[in-house]
């Protein structure tokens, strides 16, 4: 998933989502996300996969630390809804490294799921690369967090399945973040390999 900044941060329980528009519709600006944490007003499109949309979103209650958040959305139409649960029991179990992006909450309105994560004002790997904005070592910070999050990853029994650049972002603090486990999965998965 391309896009301007992105998301990280702290497990959360799922809880529930409401939202004004009519419920099945697309994801719109200025829509509400409710949780068991928060609630949360999309306020633009940061980012677009094949199977989910990411927004930049404004926390309203504030207090647990994160004021702007990334949620990622599951389109609608998407034939497999395991993949953002999926994604959640992968960063959930992933939990703790700090070169690994980190599920802050999830909800649910029966159609779609919702993830939601620190948001990055820098984007991504691939982004930068092709604005030209990198030097030696911004490149050697972005390879050193892949490659621990991915010795992590690994070691933790999961195989991301989706490494490229859009799926590593920065921090302000130069923390490299591998994002977008939605075709993670538990090693050992006959479909693993697929």
């Amino acid at each position: 998933m391309g896009g301007r900044g992105r998301a990280e941060g702290s497990e959360g329980t799922p809880g529930r989502k409401k939202r004004r528009q009519k419920q099945g519709s697309p994801p719109q600006v200025g829509d509400e996300i409710t949780t068991e944490l928060d609630s949360y007003t999309l306020l633009e499109p940061i980012g677009e996969g094949t199977f989910s949309v990411v927004f930049k979103a404004r926390a309203k209650k504030k207090d647990h630390g994160h004021a702007i958040v990334a949620a990622k959305i599951l389109k609608d139409g998407q034939s497999d809804y395991s993949r953002v649960p999926q994604e959640y029991l992968c960063l959930a179990a992933l939990k703790g490294h700090e070169n690994v992006v980190e599920v802050l909450d999830g909800c649910s309105d029966g159609c779609r799921i919702t993830l939601l994560m620190p948001y990055f004002e820098h984007g991504d790997f691939g982004e930068s690369l092709h604005n030209g904005d990198f030097t030696d070592v911004h490149i050697s910070c972005y390879m050193r967090g892949l490659f621990a999050a991915l010795a992590h990853v690994h070691r933790e029994g999961f195989i991301h399945r989706d490494i490229k650049p859009t799926n590593v972002l920065m921090t302000d603090s130069g923390v490299a973040k591998l994002t977008d486990f939605g075709l993670g999965r538990k090693r050992g998965n006959p479909f693993a390999l697929a």
